[in-house]
């Protein structure tokens, strides 16, 4: 199979761990990958680890014009696809008419909220298939619920596994910080600057944080090798699932603090959510934050069986194979539904067959 994957940018935030991921883990098993990125022009140095990586792994990644008309005569890698797959709303335009133009489905994967508005409606009328990574961007988007699957995030477990820990305490903040989460992000960095002195904070972000203990590292393309060596890891969304096959004890820090990873935690919800949003819990407390870690420096037994639980729990539920897996039954479903409505156009266009008794065209009366 060969996929024409379109995405805005290599933004820093989960979905392009997703993107990238994703691409690698459809390489992996001997599908061919080109991936199209549309809005690159202002993110040029930051993109360069990611395509880096991705062409190593056999993957084009071609920068396009960010004008959606422009996809209408663009010249591609290939003449043949079967299927065209978005990733960013940015690029919903773009994918539709490619699709149209190669006559081969387009899948959509809605990565956030607010997709269900005019602009974006086109594209999401002509997608066979919507992908969405967690059950409440499916429920926005319940005009459209015939074709919504849900397909959480992947870890890649080979990647993000346990390694060595560092000898000091270690917590990781790991992704981007928006107006949206900043307050959080203000109550963690106050409920850090309270911990005992040796206690170490990393930061892998796109921006820097008001901590006097913060070891700013930047946005990190490589953050794997980071969640090996912390013991905690905090954050959202991919964050905490990659943290949690790396071994990482981990804690839950968005517009809300849903607190740290545990079986309990995971018991009480039907899908595993780490967005941090949706509990109508407030800003979250530099107390509530300061009282999580200073439990799980102090119980070192606490600590290492979080740890042993969500390399487990990521070997059973994030697996990045069983991800591509399921993404490849959706382009299974997108291509059998377009040739089912394809079957069916034919089949209205056809000429109805001459009753019994009438004249046959071509046949003298």
């Amino acid at each position: 199979m060969h996929v024409l994957m379109l995405t805005a940018a290599f933004f820093t935030s989960g979905q392009t761990a997703h993107v990238v991921h994703l691409a690698r883990g459809l390489r992996r098993r001997g599908h061919g990958v080109d991936l199209l990125v549309t809005h690159a022009g202002s993110a040029l140095r930051r993109a360069r680890p990611y395509a880096q990586q991705l062409q190593a792994a056999g993957v084009r990644v071609l920068g396009i014009p960010r004008q959606p008309v422009a996809a209408d005569r663009l010249e591609l890698p290939r003449q043949h696809y079967d299927v065209v797959h978005v990733q960013s709303s940015w690029s919903f335009e773009h994918g539709r008419r490619l699709a149209a133009r190669l006559n081969v489905p387009l899948v959509i994967t809605c990565h956030g909220l607010g997709l269900n508005q005019p602009a974006y409606r086109p594209a999401l009328e002509a997608a066979e298939r919507l992908i969405c990574v967690g059950p409440r961007i499916a429920e926005s988007l319940r005009p459209f619920r015939e074709k919504v699957v849900v397909i959480g995030n992947g870890a890649d477990l080979d990647l993000f596994r346990p390694g060595v820990r560092e000898r000091e305490f270690t917590i990781l903040y790991a992704g981007r910080v928006d107006r949206w989460k900043r307050p959080g992000v203000l109550a963690l960095c106050q409920a850090v600057d309270r911990l005992p002195e040796e206690v170490r904070f990393w930061v892998a972000s796109n921006g820097r944080l008001p901590c006097r203990r913060a070891q700013h590292l930047g946005w990190v393309t490589g953050v794997h090798r980071l969640m090996s060596r912390a013991h905690v890891v905090i954050g959202t969304g991919c964050a905490i699932r990659e943290g949690m096959a790396a071994g990482a004890a981990c804690l839950v820090l968005g517009r809300e603090y849903h607190g740290i990873v545990t079986p309990e935690f995971l018991d009480s919800m039907a899908f595993p959510d780490f967005s941090g949003l949706g509990r109508d819990q407030g800003t979250p407390s530099p107390a509530t934050i300061y009282r999580d870690l200073s439990l799980l420096y102090r119980d070192g037994t606490l600590l290492q069986q979080l740890m042993e639980f969500g390399r487990q729990y990521a070997e059973r539920h994030f697996s990045l194979d069983a991800m591509v897996g399921a993404t490849l039954d959706v382009y299974a479903d997108a291509i059998a539904a377009q040739q089912r409505a394809t079957g069916a156009e034919r089949t209205a266009r056809r000429p109805v067959a001459a009753r019994s008794g009438s004249r046959r065209p071509g046949r003298p009366a």
